[in-house]
C-alpha cells in the first residue's frame, strides 16, 4: 500500500473479503490479487487529494497525527466502486455507499462539512467591500484611489 488512507486489511474490514477476492482476481478463480487491490485504493486516494489539494496538508492528520477515519471510510467508498466498475453494475449498497462519498466531496467543497480534528489550510480572506461609513481598508494606502487602482499603475 502507498496511500494513506486506506490498506487492503481495512477495505476488508469494511467489505467481505470474498467480495474484494472475486473483484481483484481476473482469471476466474476468485482468489485476491493485491497488486490490484492496492492500485484501486491508490487510485481512490489520489482522487481524493484531488479533492483536498490546496484545502489542507496532505495527508491530513487529526490533531492527535493519525488519518481521520472518514477519509478511510471514503476511499474504501470510492474503490469499491472501482472494482466493481471492472465487473458489472453497482448492486444497491454500494451505490448509496459511493453516493455518500460524492456528497461528502461536495460538503467538503461548498465548506458544509469538514474533516475531523484537522486544520485547513490558512487561506487569506480577500474582502473590498466599504465599511457602512464609506471607508474602504485600503484607505490608509498613499496614493490610493476609490477605483481600487494607485496613482503609481
Amino acid at each position: 500500500m502507498s496511500n494513506f488512507y486506506c490498506s487492503a486489511a481495512q477495505f476488508k474490514m469494511l467489505y467481505d473479503s470474498r467480495l474484494s477476492d472475486q473483484l481483484t482476481s481476473d482469471d476466474g478463480t476468485g482468489v485476491l490479487v493485491g497488486t490490484n487491490l492496492d492500485f484501486i485504493l491508490d487510485c481512490a486516494a489520489s482522487e481524493m487529494e484531488s479533492y483536498l489539494f490546496n484545502r489542507w496538508v496532505l495527508p491530513p492528520r487529526a490533531n492527535d497525527g493519525s488519518i481521520p477515519k472518514i477519509l478511510t471510510l471514503v476511499v474504501a467508498r470510492r474503490a469499491i466502486s472501482m472494482l466493481f466498475g471492472r465487473r458489472n453494475d453497482l448492486p444497491k449498497g454500494v451505490q448509496a455507499d459511493v453516493e455518500w462519498a460524492d456528497k461528502f466531496f461536495e460538503m467538503l467543497q461548498s465548506g458544509v462539512a469538514n474533516i475531523p480534528n484537522v486544520d485547513r489550510l490558512n487561506q487569506i480572506a480577500i474582502d473590498n467591500s466599504p465599511a457602512p461609513d464609506g471607508s474602504s481598508r485600503f484607505d490608509f494606502l498613499p496614493d490610493f484611489d476609490k477605483s481600487g487602482n494607485t496613482a503609481n499603475s
